[in-house]
C-alpha cells in the first residue's frame, strides 16, 4: 500500500550537542566515538515514536535485536545503553520499551508536500531578491513636499514627531471608550424583534466548540475487534492507541487492513512467548505494520504449498500450533470444493 501521508522526520542537534558533559565523559571511554554514533543512530531510530525504542523479540536480547537494527556490535551497543542509563539519557520503561527523553524536544517533521510547498517558497524569494538586487532605496519611506526619499533626521525631530504620535493615538482610544460607552441603537434593532436561538442552538453551548475526532468510531471497533480476539480489555481511547491508529489511518489504510494484521499476528503468536506482543502498541506502530499487514501474502503462499506437499514440506519449520491452523485452513478449502 503506499503512503500517501508518510511524514518525513528529522534529528535536531543542540549546538553545544558535543560540549556537554555526558557526551564529552562518552567520547574519552575508549572507543567512545563509536559509542557517540551508536547514540546519534539510537536517536534517530526513535524518531517516529516520539523516543521510545520497542523490542519485539526479534533478537535473543535487546542488545542484540538494538544492533541488528542499527548494523552495530552487539558488545558496542551494549556498552553504550548501559552508559547512557546511568547518566539519564535513557529511562527503561519495561522489558520491552526504552524511552530517549532527549529525542522528544530534537525530532522535526513535515509531510512531503509541506516539503515541497517551503521549498517552492524559498525559490521564489530568492528570484525576487536577485531581481531587485541591492537597491534598498527604492524601499525608503519618500517625502510627501518634494518626493525625496527620506535618510534621516535630526534626533529632536524625531522626538518630536515620535510625542506627536502619541498623543494623537491616545486621544483616538478615549475616543472610542467613550463611543463603546454609549448605547448602539440602529433602525434594524428598533424595527426588527429580537432574534431568540432556538432550542437546539442553545441545548449543548460547547458541542460546536468540542473538536471532531473523525476516527472515533473506527478505532472503537479495531480495539474491539482486538479484545474480542484475545480476550484483553484495551481501551479505545489511550494517548498511544489513539495517536498510533490516528496516524495509520492518515497514511491511506483502512479497519479491514487492521483487523487483517490482528489476524495474521493472532494466528502467528498465540499461545507462543511472542503473544505478549498482541497489543495496540506493537501492533499498529510505524515501523511494523506495513510489514504485518503484508505478510498475508506470504502466510497465503505457505498455505498452498502444505496444501499441496503436507506439513513436513522443508519449506520452512513451525512449530505445531501452527501447522494446526494451516491444516484447519486446508480442510475448510477442501470442504468447500
Amino acid at each position: 500500500m503506499e503512503n500517501k501521508g508518510k511524514r518525513i522526520y528529522w534529528l535536531k542537534l543542540h549546538e553545544d550537542f558535543f560540549s556537554g558533559k555526558e557526551i564529552k565523559k562518552l567520547r574519552n571511554i575508549a572507543g567512545g566515538d563509536t559509542y557517540t554514533i551508536i547514540y546519534l543512530k539510537l536517536m534517530l531510530l526513535s524518531l517516529e515514536d516520539d523516543g521510545i525504542i520497542y523490542y519485539d523479540g526479534v533478537g535473543d536480547t535487546f542488545y542484540e535485536e538494538i544492533a541488528l537494527q542499527i548494523d552495530e556490535d552487539i558488545e558496542n551497543v551494549k556498552v553504550t545503553l548501559i552508559f547512557l542509563e546511568k547518566v539519564g539519557l535513557l529511562n527503561i520503561i519495561s522489558e520491552s520499551e526504552v524511552f530517549m527523553p532527549e529525542v522528544k524536544d530534537s525530532v522535526g517533521s513535515e509531510t512531503p508536500k509541506a516539503q515541497l510547498m517551503r521549498r517552492l517558497r524559498e525559490s521564489r524569494r530568492n528570484e525576487q531578491i536577485e531581481q531587485n538586487g541591492n537597491n534598498v532605496t527604492n524601499l525608503l519611506p519618500k517625502n510627501e513636499e518634494n518626493g525625496n526619499n527620506v535618510v534621516t533626521k535630526s534626533n529632536g525631530a524625531v522626538t518630536q514627531e515620535k510625542e506627536k504620535t502619541e498623543k494623537e493615538e491616545k486621544k483616538e482610544k478615549n475616543q472610542k471608550k467613550e463611543e463603546n460607552k454609549k448605547p448602539k441603537e440602529s433602525k434594524e434593532s428598533l424595527l426588527s424583534p429580537p432574534i431568540v436561538p432556538l432550542k437546539e442552538d442553545c441545548a449543548n453551548p460547547q458541542e460546536s466548540t468540542t473538536p471532531v475526532d473523525p476516527y472515533k468510531e473506527s478505532r472503537k471497533e479495531i480495539i474491539a475487534y482486538l479484545n474480542s480476539k484475545i480476550g484483553t480489555h484495551y481501551k479505545p481511547n489511550t494517548e498511544a492507541t489513539v495517536r498510533h491508529i490516528k496516524a495509520r489511518m492518515d497514511e491511506g489504510y483502512t479497519v479491514e487492513d487492521f483487523k487483517t494484521v490482528i489476524d495474521i499476528k493472532v494466528n502467528e503468536w498465540i499461545g507462543t512467548s511472542q503473544a505478549i506482543y498482541l497489543r495496540p502498541d506493537t501492533l499498529f506502530r510505524p515501523s511494523h505494520f506495513e510489514s504485518y499487514l503484508n505478510q498475508q501474502h506470504v502466510d497465503q503462499t505457505s498455505l498452498q504449498h502444505t496444501e499441496r506437499f503436507g506439513r513436513n514440506s522443508p519449506v520452512t519449520s513451525r512449530d505445531d500450533s501452527f501447522w494446526d491452523s494451516i491444516d484447519a485452513n486446508v480442510e475448510k478449502r477442501r470442504e468447500g470444493r
